[in-house]
């Protein structure tokens, strides 16, 4: 996993931009809402509605 530790650069198709932090932190909110996504069943949100935990049926995506 030593990839994961370097730099992340970020394009994404049919934009222009350059990569000076903005297009990261953009990319990390769409996948942070898409995972969280409860159409998904990915995860469920606790009874608080803080806090996010895996799904314990999350069969329902062969690919989770």
């Amino acid at each position: 996993m030593k990839e994961w530790r370097g730099r992340f650069g970020v394009e994404f198709k049919g934009e222009d931009g350059i990569d000076e932090g903005g297009l990261i932190k953009e990319w990390f909110s769409v996948m942070s809402k898409e995972m969280l996504n409860e159409d998904l069943a990915l995860f469920i949100k606790s009874e608080s509605g803080a806090t996010y935990y895996p799904n314990p049926k999350s069969t329902v995506q062969p690919n989770y």
